[in-house]
């Protein structure tokens, strides 16, 4: 049968034992049946029955309850130190260094992404496609390697080590979504350059190696745990992490901190229980080796997304693995929105549909930080529509300012009182010398003259008041440019105001 069609048995087991024993075998061709509730018939080739006490055809499982009870009908438990086991490894040794597969169920063209993609948008009368896009093989070695125990009781422990192309250690969180616990064999795999293949498995020899190594280091040291859930690294561990053969990672699947950020994978529960109760670690005798390795090629695409709208368009760049690909979001550049809903202005602006508003006076579609709320009547509004109050600084829809008697601004109706703003009833008396007023006098010469000042300050002007025994001048100048916005004048004590038109060509200014 060709191997790329051959049935995946076993994929439903997700541990690191069962996925090494079915690879193996799909790897070597051999027959394995599943009988069901978790028993496999493995036909063994004739060169190789004598391992099998002659046995043409061995019953399997994992399962040890199982194996426990079935006296009847003799079962060979599968472990990391099974003859079974051991076969395997043995078999896959002479096949070479290393396998290819790839994720039997992950998306294999551009045409299988494109309605994933599309569909995470929702765009308000435009449309979205394509604007370039590829899609590429790149590997991720996953070693599967054996830590082997002798002179104890404990049964040895099979993890896997996942590296990609430049040579770093991947974790298993990372690694799972792309569906590497279903593989599906390649007979044309790509092609790397020229000892490309070769260099990744001797960096994962040598992780194994140096693995081993930082185990002892701890043994002997006396500060090995098995059962920490995390401790520090010591000085020794610190150091070791500049090895320039072993970079700097972080894997969360693990209980042993071996050096600086850097953990080992996870011991199964008996054997941190039995490793608790030894009383002398030192004496126990261990190796890692790598006993298999698979080169896993995956899907990894890269392109962009246009949205257009009528003659306006906007694009959006996109990469990552094709099995777990998520379109980001898009950023508005006007509103500064990360958002999967894009809409456009009244005047053709792509945006993110959160950040439009209508605008109640015109009905208009701008950006919501374009408009501004009426403090009297709570509408939104373009600022074209409304105007700040020069006394409490709230902006206020137009038609809503009231007018004040004195100084004839248009103000908030809550600073009104008597048809006077707040303003004007706050006047003060001051000297010359305040500096306000001799900024004013030193611009106006002819002011001068007047002996007795008030004056109260908005936002953006100044209100003065100066009289003499007959008169009385009221005015306003804009404390940026000091020029006078209005100004009046009556007899005193209660004549009529008299506005004055022109102020900077009136002699009460020149």
């Amino acid at each position: 049968m060709d191997q790329e069609n051959k049935p995946r048995i076993g994929l439903q087991d997700g541990n690191v034992l069962n996925r090494f024993t079915f690879w193996a075998v799909t790897q070597l061709g051999l027959e394995l049946r599943d009988e069901g509730e978790g028993i496999y018939e493995l036909t063994v080739p004739a060169s190789d029955r004598t391992v099998f006490d002659g046995a043409e055809k061995v019953r399997l499982t994992f399962d040890q309850e199982k194996y426990a009870r079935s006296p009847e009908h003799p079962l060979e438990l599968v472990t990391p130190d099974s003859r079974t086991l051991n076969w395997l490894i043995d078999q896959v040794h002479g096949l070479g260094n290393v396998s290819h597969a790839q994720p039997a169920r992950q998306p294999h063209s551009i045409h299988a992404l494109s309605p994933g993609l599309f569909a995470q948008y929702q765009l308000d009368g435009g449309t979205v496609d394509l604007a370039g896009c590829t899609i590429e093989d790149r590997p991720i070695l996953r070693a599967t390697t054996r830590l082997r125990f002798s002179g104890t009781e404990l049964q040895d422990e099979l993890w896997e080590i996942y590296f990609n192309r430049e040579g770093e250690l991947v974790s298993p969180e990372e690694v799972e979504p792309l569906g590497v616990e279903d593989l599906a064999p390649i007979a044309k795999p790509p092609r790397l350059e020229p000892g490309a293949v070769q260099e990744m498995l001797e960096r994962s020899h040598r992780w194994a190696a140096r693995w081993g190594e930082k185990i002892h280091e701890q043994m002997e040291r006396g500060d090995f745990d098995p059962a920490a859930e995390e401790s520090s690294p010591t000085e020794c561990d610190q150091k070791s992490t500049q090895d320039d053969d072993v970079p700097a990672v972080n894997t969360r699947h693990a209980t042993d901190v071996f050096m600086a950020d850097q953990r080992l994978p996870e011991f199964s529960t008996e054997t941190k229980a039995k490793l608790g109760e030894l009383n002398d670690m030192r004496d126990v005798q261990f190796d890692v080796e790598v006993v298999g390795a698979t080169l896993i090629w995956c899907k990894f695409v890269q392109g962009k997304l246009r949205f257009t709208f009528g003659s306006r368009a906007a694009e959006n760049s996109f990469s990552g693995w094709a099995a777990t690909l998520s379109p980001p979001p898009y950023h508005c550049p006007y509103s500064g929105l990360d958002t999967y809903r894009l809409s456009t202005t009244d005047d053709g602006r792509i945006v993110a549909t959160e950040a439009i508003e209508k605008c109640q006076i015109s009905g208009e579609r701008v950006l919501m930080s374009e408009l501004v709320t009426c403090s009297v009547t709570g509408e939104r509004m373009l600022p074209k529509y409304a105007e700040a109050c020069p006394v409490s600084g709230k902006e206020v829809k137009q038609e809503e300012l009231v007018v004040c008697k004195l100084c004839q601004q248009g103000v908030h109706p809550a600073v009104i009182s008597q048809e006077t703003c707040s303003a004007c009833r706050q006047l003060a008396i001051v000297k010359k010398d305040d500096p306000r007023l001799a900024r004013l006098l030193d611009l106006y010469p002819p002011l001068d003259r007047w002996p007795k000042w008030k004056i109260s300050e908005t936002h953006g002007s100044y209100i003065l008041s100066a009289w003499n025994l007959f008169k009385q001048l009221y005015f306003v100048v804009s404390k940026e440019t000091s020029e006078p916005l209005y100004a009046a004048t009556r007899g005193r004590p209660f004549g009529r105001w008299t506005v004055v038109e022109n102020p900077l060509e009136s002699e009460w200014f020149i």
